[in-house]
C-alpha cells in the first residue's frame, strides 16, 4: 500500500489553486539512485586507475559523477522552491 501526500494551495478567496500528489517513497528512491550511480562512478574511476590501459573508465567515472551530481543538484533545487502559498 502505498501512502501519498496532498498538498493544496488555496487563494485568499478560498478557491482552489492547485492540487498535487507526490509519493513517499519517491525522495528515498532517488537517493538510492544518486547513490548508486555515485558508487558506479568510483568504482569505475578505480579500475581505471588500477588497471593498465583501461585509463578511460577513470574518464568515463568522473563524467558520471560530475552528471550525477549536476542533475541531483538542478532537482533537488527545483523542490526548495516550492513555497507554500500564504
Amino acid at each position: 500500500m502505498r501512502v501519498q501526500s496532498v498538498e493544496t494551495a488555496v487563494r485568499r478567496d478560498g478557491s482552489l489553486l492547485e492540487e498535487t500528489r507526490r509519493d513517499s517513497k519517491g525522495g528515498v528512491r532517488a537517493m538510492v539512485l544518486f547513490l548508486l550511480v555515485v558508487l558506479a562512478a568510483v568504482v569505475l574511476g578505480i579500475i581505471g586507475v588500477a588497471a593498465d590501459g583501461l585509463g578511460y573508465l577513470l574518464v568515463i567515472g568522473i563524467m558520471l559523477l560530475a552528471t550525477d551530481v549536476i542533475i541531483a543538484a538542478v532537482v533537488w533545487s527545483r523542490r526548495a522552491r516550492r513555497r507554500p502559498v500564504r
